[in-house]
């Protein structure tokens, strides 16, 4: 009897099925981060899940900000925490990857000048092995995905740095979704408060006088508020006392001096 001898698997074969299983990773990761606009609560199980899919020991994700022109990172994963640690843009693996939008990879940490020692020494942590990648956009990178050591003791490769690359994509395009989403529902609470900054605004003129001697007036601001105004007063002798005032500038700083001044006006009357 001859017994069915299991077809060998080649190269091709071993990366086809590698190739499915990125892509498989990708489709779920993507999925999982357009969920929610919560960076909070989509950020840090896709890092957890990234730092098992790729082998390593740790992962950290690092973001640019823009006032300072720091790169903090914001969520890590491993036994090291480093939430909090800040780099300058061309500082270390990380801020060179964002600096050069470009893969940095270290084979051997420890005798790589890139590598910052201080976190390892304060630690204890190893760390043998780096990879690290730009979270690319169109308007430049806004921050960096970083994975440390492998498992197996291996160094990081080409294939790794090309797989972490197309997985940082999406992670990119959720954060910088967030940060619009945020930006969008800002201007909406300045448009309301401005809205009801208008309104109140409004309410502190005269309103329309009728009788015998009827006054109306009207204020246009250039913006949603201005510093103009305007008011009468009736004088115990029977004559109108009219004032009209135009405050420097315009938007809630005038707007805010003309609320004053109008406020002392009506005092002193």
């Amino acid at each position: 009897m001859n017994a069915t001898r299991p077809a060998a698997v080649g190269p091709r074969d071993s990366a086809r099925a590698g190739g499915r299983r990125a892509l498989g990773f990708l489709a779920d990761l993507s999925q999982s981060l357009a969920v929610s606009l919560d960076l909070r609560e989509t950020l840090g199980p896709a890092l957890a899940r990234i730092m098992d899919f790729m082998h390593a020991e740790g992962a950290s994700l690092f973001l640019l900000d823009a006032a300072t022109k720091l790169l903090e990172c914001k969520i890590c994963a491993g036994p090291v925490d480093i939430v909090g640690l800040k780099l300058e843009v061309g500082q270390g693996v990380v801020g060179r990857a964002v600096a050069e939008n470009a893969p940095q990879r270290s084979d051997d940490a420890r005798r790589d000048a890139r590598v910052n020692a201080r976190v390892d020494a304060e630690t204890g942590f190893v760390t043998r092995t780096l990879l690290c990648v730009p979270l690319a956009t169109a308007q430049g990178p806004i921050g960096a995905l970083e994975i440390i050591n492998r498992r197996d003791g291996g160094a990081f490769d080409d294939d790794d740095a090309e797989i972490l690359r197309l997985i940082a994509a999406p992670m990119a395009l959720a954060i910088n979704n967030a940060r619009l989403a945020l930006e969008v529902a800002e201007q909406q609470r300045i448009r309301r408060e401005m809205a009801l900054a208008r309104s109140i605004q409004k309410s502190l003129l005269p309103r329309r006088r009728r009788g015998r001697f009827p006054l109306i007036g009207v204020n246009l601001p250039a913006h949603e508020i201005s510093g103009d105004f305007y008011d009468y007063f009736d004088l115990a002798d029977g004559r109108l006392a009219f004032f009209i005032g135009d405050i420097s500038g315009k938007g809630l700083d005038a707007a805010f001096l003309m609320v004053r001044v109008a406020s002392l006006l009506r005092w002193s009357g």
